[in-house]
């Protein structure tokens, strides 16, 4: 007659999030859940984008990154034993524009010349100085080109994520 093990008295529990998600577009993680607890669990974790501006949200999961979640989309994984959830909100790359100088710029001379131009329309960058040699004819008419990086104010990411965690717990009787 072999022991019979001692019957244990179990349930499952869920808990359950819902978090707004409200953060700089900066490049940096913000947690957003932090499971102290030794529970075996599996959660599920589903984040929605409903940022105004270009941001895309990137969900971590237990330092598991996953794909960038653009605005107007959500994501969702179920994983097990989930300690921690996080964002990182990534703006938009910088944008390169070209910009050509407004009015050009005439020379009439005979002799060569340096001519330097540093104002733009509503964007100052600082360029090189342009060398012409004038040989044959009597006007010169320049047009230049420069590129300008412009600085971008970054935006606030916005959403929602919820969690659903579930579990066992089981108890001696």
């Amino acid at each position: 007659m072999g022991i019979k093990p001692r019957p244990k008295n179990c349930f499952v529990e869920t808990h359950k999030a819902e978090l707004q998600i409200k953060q700089l577009c900066d490049g940096l993680t913000e947690d957003y859940f932090l499971d102290e607890t030794e529970n075996h669990n599996k959660t599920l974790i589903t984040v929605t984008n409903t940022s105004e501006t270009y941001c895309e949200m990137e969900l971590i999961v237990n330092e598991k990154s996953y794909p960038r979640i653009p605005s107007g989309r959500s994501f969702a994984v179920q994983q097990e034993d989930v300690r921690s959830v996080s964002i990182r909100c990534h703006e938009r790359p910088p944008i390169t524009v070209t910009v050509t100088t407004s009015p050009t710029v005439t020379v009439t001379q005979t002799k060569p010349i340096t001519v330097t131009q540093t104002e733009f329309p509503t964007v100052t960058v600082t360029q090189p100085p342009v060398t012409v040699t004038q040989t044959e004819f009597p006007t010169v008419t320049i047009t230049q080109t420069q590129e300008a990086i412009l600085e971008q104010v970054a935006d606030y990411c916005t959403g929602t994520l919820t969690i659903q965690k579930t579990f066992c717990i089981c108890c001696d009787e």
